[in-house]
């Protein structure tokens, strides 16, 4: 689905820098095969994916863990670039820290369905 998504997007960025921009040949060929692949390739996932077994949770592997890591670490160099960096850090790790809890309602959620609380 996402990437059948991203083809649609592309094809959508060539068609409107087509109307938009004088390209010359290269351009919409290169991103027009993207698209066009992307959308192919989307479509073989969506024919080929199998039934969902089942749902592992790995909160070691989630990206907002990774997020607030990188967040907290722009939060320590801010002390030195500036008070610009604090302000962008400091969301960053709001956004971090709700996908965090997102993630756990969620857990939470899968395992009272499954039965296992």
């Amino acid at each position: 689905m996402v990437a059948m998504l991203w083809g649609s997007f592309l094809a959508i960025l060539i068609g409107a820098g087509v109307i938009a921009f004088e390209l010359d040949v290269e351009t919409p060929a290169l991103l027009g095969g993207a698209a066009l692949f992307m959308l192919a390739a989307g479509f073989a996932v969506a024919i080929a994916r199998p039934e969902p077994v089942g749902v592992e949770v790995a909160p070691e592997t989630s990206p907002p863990t990774a997020w607030l890591g990188v967040s907290l670490a722009l939060l320590a160099v801010s002390a030195v670039v500036g008070l610009w960096l604090t302000w962008i850090a400091a969301g960053m790790c709001g956004a971090g820290i709700g996908g965090i809890i997102r993630e756990r309602r969620a857990e939470r959620r899968l395992q009272e369905r499954e039965g296992l609380r």
